[in-house]
């Protein structure tokens, strides 16, 4: 089957994690900004805009490669190219949200070492959000969509 062949191209999967990278980078670059008196409490909204405006041109931006990707190797599928573009798209803007706003939460709330205690929150949120998205966009955007090989009574096996 051509389709299971895309969602399983290791160039595929390998690219999808780029959403782990920008949570990094926005965490980064945020505990830097704060350690270094750049962001404060009264001006982090700036910040954030930034921020959040970078994660939202690279989502847009690498999702759209991704689902093309996507759409050239599963044999021309749109419901797949559609569905990588958008699971990617709200993968990496919802890192950067979480690795922006954890370093400003730690720092400014809880008084804590932000490069401590961002990393597990990050990742748990980053994780379940991502993966959410891409089952559950999956199989709705694939069974409206796709080929009729998706019986709508599959419930993972149920």
């Amino acid at each position: 089957m051509v389709l299971s062949t895309a969602l399983t191209s290791p160039s595929l999967v390998r690219s999808m994690l780029l959403y782990c990278t920008e949570g990094l980078q926005a965490s980064t670059l945020t505990t830097r900004a704060v350690s270094h008196l750049h962001v404060t409490k009264t001006k982090f909204w700036r910040w954030l805009g930034l921020e959040i405006g970078a994660a939202f041109f690279l989502g847009i931006s690498m999702g759209a490669a991704l689902g093309l990707f996507a759409f050239y190797t599963s044999g021309n599928d749109p419901a797949l190219g559609v569905t990588i573009f958008v699971a990617q798209f709200i993968s990496i803007v919802t890192a950067g949200l979480t690795g922006t706003l954890a370093p400003l939460l730690f720092s400014f709330i809880f008084r804590r070492d932000s490069g401590q205690w961002g990393g597990p929150l990050e990742t748990a949120i980053q994780d379940i959000i991502g993966s959410f998205a891409m089952i559950v966009l999956s199989y709705h955007t694939l069974l409206v969509f796709g080929t009729s090989e998706i019986d709508p009574d599959d419930r993972c096996g149920n």
